[in-house]
């Protein structure tokens, strides 16, 4: 019953979607850029982890949303198109993180489970001899020479602003959010009349916090509370990895943060509090909202970039495409931070 609760929502927010757009976007969608999987070629299927970019700016988020154009839909159509995925509302899809509009990622990783042309025993081979012999090489040039070229298929429908670079061969069991151990997010920023020494000497005082209720968007209380439940204030305990300021260029710095997982806006909240520290020359609004005194700001999107994640499992991404990948990183620091 649940199950089909759930595709049932999901399939009546496709067909808002669709219901939204105009007679050219209608026809984009049903004449896409194709290359049929054809079933009698199909042996099997397998978990991967692909990884992947996308400058934000022009998109309400990464995943799906109720009549907006989010990078998980443009996705999983040309998934679809291609014969990839038989629906937008299965396949085990998952994602590293989740971004608001208007953030980009670099090198985000989404868990989707693809037909193939090798028999599940091939590619259990591949896996294991991957794993084993720590060299994914010769493995990953049998794949290539074999599989379908899923990064090829994919890329050929995306707009310029989305690009899948490489994939990995991965465990069933394996999942792009919850087998995550770490996330780290860049925030870009001009230096302009801040207090830079300051700021980077209130990062440490970020370690100290371990319940982050304050410098957060309580999204998923408000959930909570329509069902009439309350939320565990535990939910609100976060730890920090690592939390520092560096110059990237000539006025140009960046807040790096690292953490095992984030609240909803926590890393935007974050620079707000140090935006604020370096503007006015004190701490006190860092303790007015630790305390809960004050309500904490947000820093704008546009400078947010999820900049990458780590798994316990060894992951050999196949397909690189770093040249394009840094062009869309450098697309989105130069129209947001010097604009």
């Amino acid at each position: 019953m649940v199950k089909n609760k759930n595709e049932s929502i999901e399939k009546s927010k496709y067909e808002k979607y669709l219901h939204s757009l105009s007679k050219d976007q209608l026809i984009k969608i049903i004449f896409p850029p194709v290359n049929f999987i054809k079933n009698k070629y199909i042996k099997s299927y397998k978990k991967i982890a692909l990884k992947f970019s996308y400058y934000g700016k022009n998109f309400h988020g990464l995943v799906m949303q109720d009549n907006k154009d989010t990078v998980e839909l443009r996705i999983l159509r040309v998934m679809y198109y291609n014969g990839l995925i038989n629906s937008f509302i299965s396949n085990n899809i998952s994602f590293a993180g989740r971004t608001d509009a208007g953030v980009s990622a670099k090198n985000m990783v989404m868990s989707v489970t693809f037909p193939s042309i090798l028999t599940e025993e091939e590619n259990s081979n591949i896996l294991k001899n991957t794993v084993e012999k720590n060299n994914s090489n010769e493995n990953f040039i049998l794949e290539k020479n074999k599989e379908y070229d899923y990064i090829k298929m994919l890329n050929s429908g995306l707009p310029e602003e989305i690009l899948i670079h490489s994939y990995s061969l991965v465990p069933k069991d394996f999942d792009a959010r919850h087998s995550c151990i770490s996330r780290k997010y860049k925030y870009f920023f001009r230096s302009n009349n801040l207090n830079i020494n300051l700021m980077k000497e209130i990062c440490k005082y970020f370690f100290e916090v371990k319940n982050f209720e304050n410098f957060c968007k309580k999204s998923k209380e408000k959930e909570f509370k329509k069902k009439g439940l309350e939320i565990d204030k535990t939910y609100y305990c976060r730890s920090l990895t690592s939390i520092s300021i560096e110059m990237v260029e000539d006025s140009v710095y960046c807040l790096n943060i690292k953490a095992k997982s984030f609240l909803h806006n926590m890393v935007r909240k974050i620079f707000w509090v140090l935006q604020q520290v370096g503007l006015n020359n004190s701490i006190d609004i860092f303790y007015k909202i630790l305390n809960g005194d004050v309500q904490c700001g947000t820093a704008k999107a546009e400078n947010l970039l999820f900049y990458g994640c780590e798994y316990d499992e060894n992951l050999y991404f196949l397909g690189s495409n770093d040249n394009k990948n840094d062009y869309i990183i450098e697309r989105f620091i130069k129209s947001e931070i010097y604009k």
